[in-house]
């Protein structure tokens, strides 16, 4: 189980806190990474935050990219957050990972 509070704190602050991006971003790798359930969520803030948390969490059995193209139907404040999380990755990702965030961000432009 990782956590990476950091990277949370990144893709949350590009959103203003009183945006629900603001929170979806520090919560949008909870459920992947291990450190939060879909029901505990739910029972924190509510089934559609908890919802949108689960839809930016990658499942095991999908391909990142089709992952990618399901977020591309998922709510605009959802989108907005994997844009922001795929913008803070390719910083500080390594040249092999870089190719695939600058994809993925023009898949979702």
């Amino acid at each position: 189980m990782k956590f990476t509070p950091v990277h949370y704190l990144r893709v949350a602050c590009h959103f203003w806190p009183w945006e629900r991006a603001f929170w979806l971003g520090l919560f949008h790798d909870s459920i992947e990474d291990g450190w939060a359930t879909c029901r505990g969520l739910q029972r924190l803030f509510g089934a559609r935050f908890a919802a949108d948390v689960q839809s930016l969490t990658r499942m095991h059995e999908d391909t990142y990219a089709t992952y990618i193209k399901w977020i591309k139907f998922t709510p605009e404040t959802v989108q907005r957050v994997k844009r922001a999380d795929l913008a803070e990755n390719y910083v500080r990702a390594p040249a092999s990972l870089r190719k695939r965030y600058a994809k993925a961000m023009a898949m979702l432009a």
